[in-house]
């Protein structure tokens, strides 16, 4: 899943079973946010991944993704619950 906030793109979810991996599903379900996303006029997108996700990392900088080390996080957790 991805969207846009009229400036910059964001890939909010990708998964791909892991039995469904190394078949270019991933890829391809990139390539349509960001062709989806070059239709609106957005020409720079961003991500979040967990700092453990090593496959993730893999995945994202084979497709040309540079990691950003200039910028920080900050959440603000409303409540508890299973998103906290």
């Amino acid at each position: 899943m991805a969207g846009h906030d009229g400036h910059r793109g964001f890939v909010q979810h990708l998964a791909v079973a892991a039995s469904q991996r190394q078949q270019g599903i991933g890829s391809e379900l990139v390539s349509r946010c960001m062709n989806a996303l070059k239709e609106e006029g957005i020409q720079k997108s961003h991500l979040m991944l967990l700092v453990d996700n090593d496959a993730g990392k893999r995945f994202w900088k084979r497709l040309g993704w540079e990691f950003r080390a200039d910028i920080d996080l900050y959440s603000f957790i409303l409540s508890g619950g299973p998103n906290a």
